[in-house]
């Protein structure tokens, strides 16, 4: 079997874990990925903004393609504004795939800026597998609106 060479040049920058095999009398490495590690950074404007009525959002799902872990950060424009999620799933070829269950999206009354924070979702994606997400909003805030944000790792 033919093999390719990569070669690497040592350097004083990050370093990188990595393990080690032999194939073809010959010592290579991998680096080591951990599937979900990392940092969370989400968006600086929500992807879904300021909603007040039901509805599935936004229009294109947002890309989660290879991310293990995804984050869903809600916000409220006032601090007793709730409401009832779902989140829908979709594959590579924006095909939908399926649905979580309703989750009620509390409003925390902490103040983040001019907004107030509600409850944060977590999806571990590593089974599914999903390239897509939308937000679909089966409860609509009763007064104000609410935003999301949404990021994976």
């Amino acid at each position: 079997m033919a093999t390719g060479k990569i070669t690497v040049a040592e350097g004083s920058d990050k370093a990188v874990a990595s393990h080690s095999f032999t194939e073809d009398a010959e010592t290579k490495h991998v680096e080591r990925v951990a599937p979900g590690a990392g940092v969370i950074t989400l968006p600086g404007t929500a992807q879904v903004a300021e909603q007040t009525a039901t509805g599935t959002y936004p229009a294109t799902a947002v890309d989660v393609t290879g991310k293990a872990g995804i984050v869903v950060k809600s916000s409220f424009s006032n601090d007793s504004a709730t409401c009832k999620v779902q989140l829908l799933f979709f594959d590579s070829a924006g095909e939908f795939i399926g649905q979580s269950e309703e989750y009620d999206i509390a409003n925390s009354a902490l103040a983040d800026g001019a907004r107030y924070l509600g409850s944060t979702l977590i999806v571990d994606n590593q089974v599914l597998a999903s390239s897509g997400l939308k937000i679909k909003i089966t409860t609509a805030p009763a007064s104000g609106n609410v935003s999301f944000f949404i990021a994976g790792v």
